[in-house]
């Protein structure tokens, strides 16, 4: 694989893991948000 196409899996993978994870974290803060209110 070229280094250049394994950089940008790379980025694509942590950009993906980011966005998950973010949504991940604003549907905890809802589901603790509710259970508080």
């Amino acid at each position: 694989m070229p280094k250049k196409e394994g950089k940008l899996i790379l980025e694509g993978l942590s950009w993906y893991g980011s966005w998950t994870l973010t949504k991940h974290i604003k549907k905890i803060e809802f589901l603790i948000i509710s259970k508080i209110a």
